[in-house]
């Protein structure tokens, strides 16, 4: 193959991967990635031409540089993520979190199933000394605080990298979240449990439960965040489980110490689904793709920069 290198365009709803020959003896590939911000899609450049083509190239053979020279294939945008859907998902979310309401206020069968569950569970709380202290640690070291510093970090530091996009949409989840937990509060003032014997405090109205709701609109956030990162569907599934018995452990804790009822849990949980999908659904109206653009192009830098490193730095053939 000649040292020349010569142009083909090629076009992707993605990141823009340009590269070039410089005329080495190896013909070693020096590649820069960069990408073109549109309303809804990116154009891709690439002057670097596949090894089995000819230098007519042609539009079509738009994966195989990602693959060739970067060693990171470009995945189109999810399915899961289409508008509709997540608006269907927070539509479904709202009228469970209204039916739920609807039972915590006329109260009935919910009421003596959150009382027997609370008395049942701080009995056992009064009995291990060690498993209670490990719910407190729990409920402390994810407390609405921690959880709402770190998403403030998330945001600065999507900013930081030039995802604009992801971090206003992070921001929102966050904001959103944080006035729905207080709006909510506030106009139902349902009490906190009152048992005998507390093995914690709360202060403030009870439902929906605000530890609950931060973890389940936090954590998922960021599990998203670091989603493109997570290629193996091995290393997806367990972050996936980690990230759910997260949750599920906080809202756990937050019944064990008798701090909140089990219906002011799933009001939570149920309120951070509405918020997640809401938002999400929001942005990506506004900027179809550009959220998972950003998010995969995060992901490209960083593996372009391992590549980058992994370069012979002599004369010898890289491959």
């Amino acid at each position: 193959m000649s040292e020349e290198s010569f142009p083909k365009r090629c076009f992707s709803s993605h990141v823009a991967v340009c590269c070039a020959v410089r005329p080495r003896s190896s013909a070693e590939r020096h590649c820069s990635i960069t990408a073109r911000r549109a309303s809804s899609s990116v154009t891709l450049w690439d002057d670097c031409p596949p090894r089995n083509s000819s230098p007519r190239g042609g539009v079509g053979d738009a994966e195989s540089p990602d693959r060739q020279v970067t060693g990171v294939r470009q995945r189109q945008p999810s399915r899961l993520w289409q508008p509709w859907r997540l608006w269907l998902g927070a539509a479904l979310c709202l009228a469970l979190f209204g039916l739920l309401l609807a039972l915590v206020e006329t109260g009935g069968p919910l009421i003596r199933l959150d009382l027997s569950i609370d008395r049942h569970l701080h009995t056992a709380a009064l009995h291990q000394a060690g498993w209670t202290g490990s719910m407190r640690t729990v409920t402390s070291v994810l407390s609405p605080t921690v959880l709402r510093i770190v998403l403030g970090v998330l945001v600065l530091w999507l900013w930081w990298r030039g995802a604009r996009i992801a971090a206003l949409w992070a921001a929102c989840c966050g904001l959103v979240q944080a006035g729905l937990e207080i709006g909510v509060k506030e106009a139902v003032a349902r009490p906190r449990p009152v048992l005998p014997q507390p093995v914690s405090t709360a202060t403030g109205w009870s439902f929906p439960s605000g530890h609950a709701m931060t973890s389940a609109t936090v954590i998922p956030l960021l599990l998203l965040v670091a989603w493109p990162h997570l290629r193996r569907p091995g290393t997806r599934a367990v972050s996936l489980g980690v990230a759910a018995a997260l949750v599920f452990l906080v809202g756990w804790t937050r019944v064990g110490l008798g701090v909140h009822w089990p219906s002011d849990v799933v009001g939570g949980w149920l309120l951070a689904g509405f918020t997640l999908c809401a938002v999400t659904a929001a942005i990506d109206t506004w900027r179809p793709g550009m959220r998972e653009v950003e998010l995969q192009r995060l992901t490209s830098r960083a593996a372009q920069r391992v590549q980058r490193q992994q370069l012979p730095r002599g004369g010898g053939d890289p491959s």
